[in-house]
């Protein structure tokens, strides 16, 4: 015959799974992990609620964007790069793809916007960039890189001299944990000129 159990011992039992529950999702929070993007970039993932309210408001970062030479041939595969530091305070931002991470603002010498080609057309008319990682820089990880394929998303078939800047999307600058309050801010770079021959 099966003994029944006491009910001071089962409320221990419950009592210990409760504890060991809230221990595991505390864990789960908490940890950090490492991802790389099809680019290769090695993207620390970490908890963004500590216990209390996280602060950005004194956050220094720079936001360039540069390319390996001024002149290019047409047709030439032409690549920018993007960098961000932080020199202190920190940021959380969205990494997707970058034609959709950042507004890319590219004109002619005319001061007309660059055209797509077929491939940014198609990148366009899409809504996202499928994944999404969520990353942090600060004094730890000041410094993180990403690749923009120009001559695959725009037409450089026109010679002349264009203008190239860009801004940031999804980054958060601040928050409150558990409340759903995000202050966001946006970042430009400054422009950087080069010439199609």
């Amino acid at each position: 015959m099966i003994q029944p159990i006491p009910i001071r011992r089962c409320e221990k039992i419950m009592l210990s799974i409760v504890v060991w529950l809230l221990f595991v999702s505390f864990l789960a929070g908490c940890a950090v992990k490492q991802s790389s993007d099809s680019d290769g970039h090695s993207v620390t993932l970490e908890s963004a609620a500590p216990e209390s309210t996280q602060h950005g408001d004194d956050l220094e970062t720079e936001l360039t964007v540069s390319l390996p030479k001024q002149e290019f041939l047409v047709d030439e595969p032409l690549t920018a790069t993007i960098k961000w530091s932080v020199t202190r305070g920190w940021l959380i931002a969205v990494d997707s793809y970058p034609f959709f991470d950042y507004k890319i603002e590219l004109y002619n010498s005319r001061g007309k916007p660059v055209p797509y080609t077929e491939a940014g057309e198609r990148l366009a008319g899409q809504v996202g960039g499928g994944r999404r990682i969520t990353f942090r820089l600060d004094q730890d990880k000041s410094i993180y890189e990403e690749s923009l394929y120009l001559s695959e998303w725009y037409d450089f078939g026109e010679t002349g001299t264009y203008t190239l800047s860009v801004t940031t999307r999804n980054v958060i600058i601040s928050s409150t944990p558990h409340s759903g309050v995000e202050n966001q801010a946006q970042f430009t770079s400054q422009p950087v000129t080069f010439t199609i021959r």
